[in-house]
């Protein structure tokens, strides 16, 4: 498994220039995170990314942190986890049993109170209006070489790249750590916000054959460059 991340300070402005050995005050963490997890089994000793054997995947998955298959036959994107956020129907249903008032931000984005995320570890505050820390579970038999890879990433790169777009970046790459340094980069290169990008890379079964099915990394091949020109255009903009 290979991780990449590149994650905001957590620390505040100032606060590094704490003078060493003085006493610090106690506080309260009053923030919150979410998470996705990924279990994969198989049923004989045979690693699960063995072209020949089958395997069980089952994920859990809390908030807006996202988790996909790249179909070894199709080269499509197969999304695993939704996002919980008040947008989506499951769980505005479920907030509405506690009479939550929901509101639309600056960007258009539906919020409920002052968060965006509708599950999450932490966020005490929020409980008594309906956040959840209960996790959406899920299971899916893996047929031998029926999926190239897993990714899973957080939403500095799922909200700013397309399910299909991350699959085909990670097809071009020769490793999975190639292909979640790739993610990292190509999502900050695109973006102007500063939110954490993380991402894991999996080698599955059909990894050798991952640029074979569909049209490979060719898919969103032009929709990245295009991207990458309107990045490359806007920080020249902004220097000028």
């Amino acid at each position: 498994m290979d991780f990449i991340t590149r994650a905001k300070p957590w620390f505040l402005p100032g606060e590094s220039a704490l003078q060493e050995g003085a006493p610090k005050k106690p506080t309260n963490f009053k923030g919150g995170s979410t998470a996705s997890v990924a279990l994969i089994s198989t049923p004989t000793a045979t690693p699960f990314w063995d072209p020949q054997t089958s395997a069980t995947l089952v994920t859990a998955h809390i908030g807006d942190t996202r988790i996909l298959l790249s179909s070894t036959s199709t080269g499509l994107a197969l999304p695993l986890t939704t996002n919980h956020h008040p947008s989506s129907p499951t769980e505005s249903r479920r907030l509405r049993r506690y009479a939550t008032a929901f509101v639309s931000d600056s960007f258009g984005e539906e919020r409920f109170g002052t968060l965006a995320n509708t599950r999450s570890f932490g966020d005490v505050s929020q409980k008594r209006l309906g956040v959840s820390a209960e996790p959406e579970v899920y299971r899916r038999e893996l047929e031998p070489s029926e999926y190239s890879f897993i990714v899973l990433m957080s939403d500095g790169i799922s909200g700013v790249l397309t399910d299909q777009e991350v699959v085909d970046i990670v097809k071009e790459c020769r490793t999975p750590d190639e292909g979640a340094k790739e993610l990292v980069e190509f999502a900050e290169e695109v973006t102007t916000e500063a939110d954490n990008t993380t991402a894991v890379v999996v080698r599955l079964g059909g990894w050798d054959q991952r640029a074979e099915g569909g049209e490979g990394f060719m898919g969103t091949k032009d929709l990245r460059a295009w991207r990458r020109d309107e990045a490359l255009a806007g920080s020249r903009g902004r220097r000028m």
